[in-house]
């Protein structure tokens, strides 16, 4: 089985760094899905910060638009 490192503990790993065991080995995870294994804030789902030019979610993108009144539109930040 295919193993991936997630050096930063977010339970979400590097698709860069594998190894391949019979049994999940320390420090490893069975997903591939973090976009950053350097920083435990960022991973798939994560609360993103509006315009801090970080992709904390994974989604390929920075929220750069602010929502004050929760009405569904923003304004550019």
């Amino acid at each position: 089985t295919t193993y991936y490192r997630d050096a930063d503990g977010d339970t979400f790993g590097s698709a860069t760094v594998t190894t391949q065991a019979c049994s999940l080995p320390s420090g490893h995870v069975s997903n591939n899905a973090d976009c950053n294994d350097n920083a435990g804030t960022v991973f798939p789902g994560a609360n993103e910060v509006v315009a801090d030019g970080i992709d904390q979610d994974c989604n390929g993108k920075d929220r750069c638009v602010r929502d004050t009144d929760n009405d569904g539109y923003g304004v550019s930040s």
